[in-house]
């Protein structure tokens, strides 16, 4: 698993180039936004890395006896694809999704209130504002939330495939 600052790095270079171009075409100068943009991914990197470590170090507890090899085997088959014939790796995977699944429905509830109200609130924004990025905006925190309201069946879906019962007998 990368250390909490190089996943810091990768999402708050993301948001920040983002929001870089979210406040360029708010202002009529870049440096507004070269200023605004840098310092929003920081400050989105720092609680993302710290947050996202957390939760992936809970995910992997207990699983500290695979290799980093096996660990990405386990992490890809938790995701999509075949499951492993290695009897061990395919029971990592399962638990690796259901300590997902537990994480999901544990935030579910404020997730979907969250990525609800959201969207309403920049179809008004577009609508007053009359500025059309907010209608990007609002189908982004659809999309987020249409995503939420189909994760539950593609984890089960995942369990199936990764259930003990699902071993081809050789």
């Amino acid at each position: 698993m990368s250390p909490w600052w190089a996943q810091g790095l990768v999402y708050g270079l993301l948001f920040g180039f983002l929001m870089t171009l979210f406040f360029r075409l708010d202002e009529d100068s870049w440096f507004p936004a070269l200023v605004s943009g840098p310092i929003s991914g920081l400050l989105f990197g720092t609680v993302m890395g710290l947050t996202m470590s957390r939760i992936n170090g809970r995910m992997l507890v207990g699983l500290e006896a695979f290799s980093s090899v096996e660990l990405r085997t386990v992490a890809r088959a938790a995701a999509r694809g075949p499951a492993p014939d290695d009897l061990r790796l395919r029971e990592a995977a399962e638990v690796l999704v259901k300590r997902r699944r537990n994480e999901m429905l544990r935030t579910r509830r404020w997730s979907l209130v969250l990525f609800s109200v959201l969207p309403v609130i920049y179809v008004l924004l577009a609508i007053t504002q009359k500025q059309w990025w907010w209608w990007l905006a609002a189908v982004v925190f659809l999309v987020f939330l249409a995503y939420l309201v189909t994760a539950p069946g593609r984890v089960e879906r995942r369990l199936v495939v990764l259930s003990p019962r699902q071993v081809k007998p050789r």
